[in-house]
């Protein structure tokens, strides 16, 4: 009986604890003709397993993250893509759920440049440089929500407190919006000793008496935690 609570309690555990993994690919090119570093482009595919079904084959999401790399920065006239990058990031709930987020990034050069001018653009080096905010909450390829529940994608951080974000409407067309990071919530990340996915529990401001309510947490924003009311179902923000 005591073998079989244990058991229990460990299987509990893993499948509430979330494991990720990151790992990547470089390609790098070489011109002997004078070029200028313009800007930097990104595209992010993502697939969905829930118990092991769903999704498609990794080539295939490097695929569609290429070719919204493209979407989201076209070419313009003697422009061309350089020095892939492919970050794989992979996202665990033993036997539940997996995730395997793509992110393809590419240099934008322009050969039109000549040897006097500068060799980095002042927008390719704030993109580059930009990779994670300040904070460490925030990186590219991030999944993430904002107050209203809407999930995207961080494309690139764009300096000021200012993020890019990849959102796909109930259409499944493509937009991206400049937004605040302080109206953002980063998923499935650890931060500050908190975690996505772990239990959380608040007092509760409707009752007279001190009770706390136990909240599962969604998402972490700087100040902020999005909460799921395990009782209600209704999503709540709380400080930390």
């Amino acid at each position: 009986m005591k073998s079989n609570l244990i058991l229990f309690l460990l299987a509990c555990v893993c499948l509430a604890s979330c494991v990720s993994s990151r790992s990547g690919v470089i390609s790098s090119n070489s011109s002997s003709k004078p070029v200028v570093y313009k800007d930097v482009a990104y595209g992010v595919a993502q697939v969905d397993k829930y118990f092991c079904f769903g999704g498609h084959k990794q080539d295939a999401s490097v695929l569609e993250a290429k070719r919204e790399m493209i979407k989201n920065r076209p070419l313009n006239k003697n422009e061309e893509y350089q020095n892939y990058t492919i970050d794989f990031k992979r996202t665990y709930w033993p036997l539940v759920y997996s995730q395997v987020k793509v992110t393809v990034t590419a240099d934008v050069v322009d050969f039109s440049g000549n040897s006097s001018q500068d060799l980095y653009s002042d927008v390719y080096q704030a993109k580059l440089i930009g990779t994670t905010s300040k904070s460490g909450l925030f990186a590219v390829g991030d999944s993430v929500m904002n107050s209203r529940l809407k999930v995207g994608t961080i494309l690139s951080l764009e300096g000021n407190g200012k993020i890019r974000v990849l959102y796909r409407s109930e259409k499944d067309v493509i937009l991206t919006k400049r937004v605040s990071e302080d109206n953002l919530f980063v998923m499935n990340k650890k931060y500050k000793e908190l975690e996505t996915g772990a239990y959380y529990a608040i007092d509760d401001p409707t009752k007279d008496i001190e009770i706390s309510k136990v909240t599962k947490v969604l998402a972490i924003g700087l100040n902020e935690l999005l909460l799921d009311d395990l009782k209600t179902g209704r999503k709540v923000k709380t400080k930390y």
